[in-house]
């Protein structure tokens, strides 16, 4: 049956409002096929069908099993298990809690079998540990409940951890069964993690996989999920994201950790929440102490030569890596050293999602100085933050026409891509590596301050693997 595109578009926003699953076009043929072939089967129209999945749970959960995306396998991405291994069931080794893991987008169930399986190695003959495991998709989860997996379940990356799972797995041709001494130590529930609570999840969770989820999710519903998921966690407790999303995740009570190349978040005690670096008048006494003429809102990519007479962009990113750093650092009467300050005092607005104040801030300035490839970035990040995408990607591209090398623009513009042209995000990757390789042979760092935590090799990586 012919799917038009007034049709297809309601069942996107359906997905989007259900879930917070932002589809991206690559699965759009996909699920084409899907409604095709349930409206032919159904012999139903295509506007009575949405009324239909909201009325009839069966054919909700058919719907939901197939707009999901439920790639899995176990030991996925095996250097966190290995972090875990090595360092963080150590340090849990003696402690006379009791630990609670949860893999809050479990799928067919192999992620949290492979928590299980690892942490049976530390505590396998006592009840010290739970595994809690999670998934909007009921019918996957069924398939999890019956503890039957294929090959596709074994993959090279995770094979080093593979012989913990023989214990617990019985082989049945080429199907493999989960034994009952590990599944009874495994609890799964059906959780809507956009509009479900979390009341039948234990607080103080010590360990929570979220991984290749949050990156369909849009970053306002990315927030409200996060924040719930926040709550659980117990205070030290650790977060991990599939490599491709961590850089797309802020939160004030998250604190950005990474070991031998491995970046997860800990959860942060309250009292170590960062606080503001300077306030807004002082800035705006600082510069009109400094006599500055203010230019106007329009200005964009002011000439260098007019520029240079107010701010200096290289001073400027020195001053506030030296002051992220170093806190005690201070250069007294120096405009390039205020602005370096509400630079920072941005990012970290930003971060904690508080957008109004960071483009107050922002526009402040922006006004009182230039409109540069830093400024515009930061102004792009709100946009994109605040869904307003086509905005965002048109001040990045205003930021590239300033600094053809500002990679941090050149990134976030093939993340956005993504959705609306994957070839576009192709090229935009395949310049970012260009220009992050030349920003690390030049030995710079610049832009740290703008990173949260993170470095370019981060972001290398994650341009090489979309380019692969």
């Amino acid at each position: 049956m012919f799917i038009t595109e007034h049709f297809f578009n309601q069942i996107i926003k359906f997905i989007k409002n259900n879930t917070g699953i932002d589809m991206p076009d690559t699965n759009y043929q996909h699920i084409k096929r899907f409604l095709s072939s349930r409206l032919s089967s159904l012999n139903m129209k295509p506007e009575i069908y949405l009324a239909h999945i909201k009325e009839n749970k069966d054919e909700y959960d058919r719907f939901i099993d197939a707009v999901t995306i439920n790639e899995t396998y176990f030991f996925r991405e095996q250097k966190h298990f290995k972090l875990i291994d090595s360092i963080i069931f150590q340090n849990y080794a003696n402690t006379k809690q009791n630990l609670s893991f949860w893999s809050a987008a479990c799928s067919t169930g192999e992620e949290a079998v492979s928590i299980a399986a690892l942490a049976e190695t530390f505590w396998g003959d006592s009840s010290a540990y739970t595994v809690f495991a999670s998934d909007l998709n009921p019918i996957a989860l069924e398939v999890f409940k019956k503890g039957k997996f294929n090959s596709n379940s074994f993959r090279k990356d995770g094979s080093c951890f593979h012989h913990l799972l023989k214990p617990f797995i019985r082989y049945q041709g080429a199907l493999h069964f989960l034994k009952n001494s590990l599944k009874q130590k495994i609890k799964i529930f059906q959780i809507n993690l956009l509009h479900d609570d979390l009341r039948r999840l234990p607080d103080n969770i010590n360990i929570v996989f979220l991984r290749n989820t949050l990156i369909y999710i849009s970053i306002e519903k990315r927030q409200k999920i996060l924040d719930k998921i926040v709550r659980k966690m117990s205070i030290g407790g650790f977060l991990f994201l599939s490599s491709s999303e961590t850089s797309l995740v802020s939160h004030q009570l998250l604190l950005l950790k990474e070991h031998q190349g491995v970046y997860y978040f800990q959860k942060k005690n309250i009292y170590e929440k960062k606080q503001g670096s300077q306030s807004n008048e002082k800035l705006f006494n600082s510069i009109r102490e400094e006599k500055l003429s203010k230019k106007s809102e329009n200005s964009f990519c002011t000439d260098k030569e007019k520029a240079k007479d107010l701010v200096n962009i290289d001073e400027i990113t020195f001053y506030a890596n030296q002051k992220l750093n170093n806190r005690l650092f201070v250069v007294k009467g120096n405009i390039n050293y205020s602005i370096a300050i509400q630079l920072i005092e941005i990012v970290f607005l930003i971060n904690s999602n508080q957008f109004s104040k960071a483009k107050e801030l922002l526009k402040l300035v922006t006004r009182i100085t230039v409109a540069d490839e830093i400024s515009l970035y930061l102004s792009g990040y709100i946009d994109m933050a605040e869904q307003n995408e086509e905005k965002a990607i048109m001040k990045f591209s205003r930021s590239l026409k300033c600094n053809i090398s500002f990679w941090p623009s050149r990134f976030y513009m093939g993340m956005l891509f993504q959705k609306i042209s994957p070839r576009k995000a192709l090229i935009e990757f395949e310049l970012c590596q260009r220009s992050i390789i030349s920003y690390l042979e030049n030995g710079s760092s610049n832009y740290q301050f703008l990173l949260e935590g993170f470095n370019a090799k981060y972001f290398l990586e994650i341009c090489k693997k979309m380019n692969s």
